[in-house]
């Protein structure tokens, strides 16, 4: 959503004849563009207002998290971590640490449907700005295809054919590294890439950009 919103100076300021857009999973808990009225009642002011924008209830979420960490980690052997659809847990020793992406309100589907309608808006608003300025749009899913990635994957495979846009799935050229033995390699625990899953990121992209400019050159040709 803040993407959607600096988009139009990014264009004016930087004239690109290229963009790449790999962005929306940090909607999942950055709820700023959130229409109050899309959650009803009392939990959105409570969960979905207070609980996640205040930056006094962040900054004590984050001190207690990061002095438990430390104490957890002391303990720890061999970390284990568990994945949900909305979080995870990290097991290490007798301790276990819960990361939560602040996503719970009264119903769970509806809370993927509104997020869903929300990137669409976001995606549909930058299609147009790019187009308008002259630049062409990139689309690119996530490297992996995990939980709530996942949600924002499956958004950009719709909206890419809907309108007919360029996507360099990485999702689904990379899904060879969500085994479990190279899930580790390539990805933290949060599934954020590592250095082997930064490279084959690259790679896949490089390829896909020199195809582009292979092609153009093609159409240019006399």
């Amino acid at each position: 959503s803040q993407i959607r919103r600096a988009f139009p100076e990014m264009l004016l300021r930087f004239q690109p004849d290229i963009v790449l857009l790999m962005v929306g999973v940090a909607d999942f808990w950055n709820l700023d563009a959130f229409r109050a009225e899309e959650y009803r009642g009392w939990r959105w002011w409570l969960q979905g207002w207070w609980w996640n924008r205040s930056r006094v209830v962040k900054l004590v979420r984050l001190l207690r998290f990061n002095l438990g960490r430390g104490k957890d980690e002391r303990a720890a052997s061999v970390p284990v971590v568990e994945h949900t659809p909305y979080n995870w847990r990290v097991h290490a020793g007798d301790a276990a640490i819960d990361v939560d992406i602040d996503m719970r309100f009264d119903d769970g589907l509806k809370d993927i449907l509104v997020f869903r309608r929300n990137l669409r808006r976001n995606l549909a608003t930058i299609a147009a700005e790019a187009e308008g300025a002259g630049a062409r749009l990139l689309l690119m899913t996530y490297p992996t295809d995990s939980p709530f990635y996942h949600a924002v994957n499956q958004v950009y495979r719709q909206f890419a054919a809907e309108e007919n846009l360029p996507l360099i799935d990485l999702g689904a050229a990379l899904s060879r590294w969500a085994a479990p033995r190279l899930v580790e390699k390539a990805y933290f625990p949060d599934f954020h890439p590592r250095r082997i899953g930064y490279e084959a990121s690259a790679r896949v992209i490089a390829a896909r950009l020199e195809e582009m400019v292979h092609q153009r050159a093609q159409d240019r040709a006399p």
